[in-house]
């Protein structure tokens, strides 16, 4: 009996391995033949050691020239071609579209997750609608071009619903499930290792992008200066991505640093002790899908300050485990940032609260189990 394969269409390698590793790994222990179609940044090695067969894929991120787009899509035809998946797991937009078009002439009778992850940089910045109308425009032909089989999975309801209502799934064939899960046991505050004489520590934890609200935070900062200086430390951990359309440069986050009050880590991978060292997370990001970054966060009972933006919105409720503000408005993000700076019972309340809600919404084990009932319906 042939084992059963599966596919996971990613932009790039990295997102592959911090979001949906633990899915694959699942799919092996349960017998599934696992390959990973991703442009390769460097990360491959860390993947292939996994046992997981991987294709580079000349995809990327953004919208792309119309030359990767067939180059990948020549890729994609090829190897549908010769292993006709059991079932493709296509995550967010781009590959959505490319392995639509692949899977349509070669692999019709595949189960296809599409994943919509979030509508990214197009959708958060309103100058961008010629951007927003093609992407739309190429969703309409996914629709088209798509098998009975095919299901969107969203990680929230403002983009199940913007879906709905240009007509590109259906409620029968739209599913939410949140985020990609985060392992609760391993994300887990040690309580003997809290110092109560060290600074506040504010931590925005993204990659330094203008949509992910980092010019808000450190603006917040400044404004906070002369009643927090000396008491809290603002911390920006994540590194630069400069390919990105909404990328900060090094010279402007690096001119509004100040010793000893908002300081700029750069990338860590260890995420447990960033959030052991953390009394507030924040994130003003302007759209999510559903930003892991702050689920770690809840599961290491962080009180959460973040946006009313779409994805975001999912990870607060008001006042109980963290604060909602307008997107970009950085007064009430200060206010906010300021109020629980200075009430350290309400950091322990909320930060409780956000370790509830983490764990009875949002756990690893809920995504994945959630997750193989599609693969396997």
């Amino acid at each position: 009996m042939n084992k059963k394969s599966i596919i996971y269409l990613v932009n790039v390698d990295y997102f592959f391995l911090s979001h949906r590793l633990p899915l694959a790994l699942e799919a092996k222990k349960r017998g599934y033949e696992v390959y990973v179609a991703a442009q390769n940044t460097g990360k491959f090695g860390e993947i292939e050691k996994h046992g997981i067969q991987l294709i580079d894929l000349p995809i990327g991120r953004g919208i792309g020239g119309i030359l990767s787009f067939f180059r990948s899509l020549l890729v994609l035809c090829r190897l549908y071609s010769r292993i006709k998946p059991d079932v493709i797991h296509q995550i967010s937009v781009k590959p959505i579209i490319i392995g639509t078009f692949a899977s349509a002439f070669f692999s019709r009778e595949s189960r296809i997750i599409n994943a919509v992850t979030g509508l990214g940089y197009s959708f958060a910045d309103e100058g961008r609608s010629l951007v927003r109308f093609s992407i739309l425009t190429l969703l309409k032909f996914v629709v088209i071009l798509g098998n009975k089989e095919m299901t969107f999975l969203f990680q929230n309801v403002d983009d199940k619903n913007l879906y709905l209502r240009y007509g590109l799934s259906t409620p029968s064939n739209s599913i939410i499930i949140k985020g990609a899960g985060v392992d609760e046991v391993t994300f887990k505050r040690d309580l003997e290792l809290s110092d109560e004489k060290e600074k506040v520590k504010i931590t925005l934890l993204s990659r330094m992008l203008k949509d992910k609200g980092v010019m808000e935070f450190l603006n917040a900062a400044h404004l906070l200066r002369s009643k927090l200086e000396g008491i809290a430390v603002f911390r920006l951990v994540g590194g630069l991505d400069l390919d990105n359309p909404a990328f900060i440069s090094k010279e402007t986050i690096v001119n509004l640093l100040v010793p000893d009050y908002i300081v700029w880590e750069g990338n860590r991978n260890d995420i447990q002790r960033v959030y052991q060292a953390t009394d507030i997370a924040c994130l003003p990001s302007y759209r999510e899908g559903m930003p892991k970054s702050l689920i770690e966060a809840m599961a290491m009972s962080c009180p959460v300050i973040t946006t009313l933006a779409p994805g975001c919105r999912c990870c607060v409720d008001e006042g109980v485990n963290g604060f909602l503000v307008p997107v970009k408005n950085v007064d009430v993000l200060a206010n906010r940032i300021l109020l629980l700076a200075s009430n350290a019972d309400l950091r322990a309340k909320m930060g409780l609260a956000s370790r509830k809600k983490m764990v009875s919404e949002m756990t690893l084990n809920e995504v994945v189990d959630k997750t193989f009932v599609l693969y396997e319906a």
